[in-house]
């Protein structure tokens, strides 16, 4: 089985190490990447090619639903994708729910 490309979108190193472990728990086999900024996201996609990107809802200067955006945008498709938040108010979820491919 070939393994998944996961780009996570975190500012914290510490969170993005715990979503690994987490992922790691589950059985998934993956190579990661982790960027914060826009622009290593936007580089990432395309030297890196994530098949799933997991994105913070909050950086200091970008957010994961903008980063949803300009995927689609880039690639006019929709990527499979996860915020992995303990706790997304009701107005970020209706919010980033029109986002395609957006779970929370």
């Amino acid at each position: 089985m070939t393994e998944l490309r996961i780009l996570l979108l975190e500012d914290n190193p510490n969170e993005a190490e715990l979503n690994e472990r987490v992922l790691r728990k589950a059985g998934l086999k993956f190579i990661s990447m982790r960027v914060d900024t826009e622009p290593a996201f936007k580089q990432s996609l395309g030297d890196f090619q994530p098949d799933i990107v997991l994105a913070d809802y909050n950086l200091p200067s970008y957010n994961g639903r903008a980063a949803l955006i300009t995927y689609d945008k880039l690639f006019q498709t929709c990527l499979s994708s996860w915020l992995p938040v303990p706790s997304v108010k009701r107005e970020r979820q209706s919010c980033c729910g029109q986002v395609p491919g957006t779970t929370f």
